[in-house]
């Protein structure tokens, strides 16, 4: 009856902690013809079909398009189906709401509940135990999200964490340590499946070590993709040059010089095709021959030189923050693969 519903809203209101939605959408849409190489990756093929437990690690590089994949494949590719759960989640280390696994899982927990009301049944003795308390602890998060996926009704549930570098690390640490729990009993007949991004890092890497050893296909390694992760992004560079061109009709012979800037620069990556974009959107007078000079400095024939150049000219703020921690990281992976060779 009515009270039945409100006791059920309630407790399923209380996994209702952050904005996911919004967070989702802080990414970009992908533009036509990218994500391709990762559709037509066999390794994605096989976590895809398979009808047991099974887990994804995609990894790649720093602006490498992992975010923007992730939305992709909530929205479009792997969207709620009769027979099939989806729910998300996208850390990120500028949003308190975003980094921690907590609030992950309770993202995972109401959209599985919003998609399968009956669930609930599952949540109610756990919350009339702990309370508010359960939102904040990830060992009962966890078993609930377990429990609730052995049910019948649950059927295959896929859960998509983007960006799990830049989830706390405490908190990292124990999600995955409880995900490779999960995946080393892999206990038959539930279909909990996870796909996760994150940058290569060796810490990560190690985590899931043991669990490699048992799924072959588990990694989906993108930057050992490069090429075709370029030739993605030279289609974005088009779509953003069309758009300017349309914006700015008159401009053909500046617009088609910008492209011959762009095709100078080594490893581009979204992110810096998006900084420099924006830059140009903010003064149109970077499209005139002074004004590209001065937005590609002496020409840098590496992202890193290019990052070094827009960050002396930017008046944003943000964006040099963002770009300054992106070519941290960067020259941060650079070495630990280097040490690790």
């Amino acid at each position: 009856g009515t009270r039945e519903k409100k006791t059920r809203d309630k407790y399923h209101q209380l996994f209702r902690t952050s904005s996911y939605e919004r967070h989702k959408d802080r990414n970009q849409d992908p533009v036509a013809g990218t994500c391709v190489w990762f559709l037509r990756h066999s390794n994605y093929a096989s976590w895809r079909d398979n009808s047991a437990p099974s887990l994804l690690w995609v990894s790649a590089d720093p602006g490498c398009g992992k975010s923007v994949l992730s939305r992709f494949l909530a929205d479009d590719e792997l969207r709620p189906t009769e027979g099939r759960t989806t729910c998300y989640f996208f850390f990120k280390d500028d949003d308190e709401e975003q980094k921690t696994a907590t609030n992950a899982l309770c993202a995972i927990l109401h959209q599985l509940l919003n998609q399968k009301p009956n669930l609930i049944k599952h949540c109610i003795e756990p919350f009339e135990q702990n309370g508010d308390a359960l939102k904040s602890n990830i060992d009962m998060l966890w078993r609930i999200l377990e429990t609730v996926s052995r049910d019948p009704e649950a059927g295959e549930i896929i859960c998509i964490l983007d960006a799990l570098d830049e989830c706390r690390d405490s908190e990292l640490r124990t999600l995955l340590r409880k995900i490779c729990a999960f995946y080393d009993t892999c206990p038959k007949g539930i279909a909990l499946k996870f796909l996760v991004t994150s940058r290569p890092l060796q810490h990560i890497e190690y985590q899931f070590s043991d669990l490699s050893q048992k799924i072959p296909e588990i990694r989906l390694a993108g930057e050992e993709d490069t090429d075709q992760i370029q030739r993605e992004i030279d289609l974005v560079i088009d779509y953003k040059l069309n758009k300017l061109q349309q914006s700015w009709p008159d401009d053909r012979e500046d617009i088609n010089a910008l492209r011959e800037e762009f095709d100078k620069v080594e490893h581009r990556t979204y992110l810096w095709l998006t900084l420099i974009f924006d830059l140009i959107h903010q003064d149109p007078q970077s499209l005139t021959k002074r004004g590209r000079k001065r937005l590609f400095g002496t020409l840098p024939t590496s992202v890193n030189a290019a990052y070094a150049a827009i960050l002396s000219k930017s008046t944003d703020k943000e964006q040099a923050r963002k770009l300054l921690q992106m070519s941290l990281t960067a020259e941060a992976i650079a070495q630990e693969r280097a040490t690790s060779s």
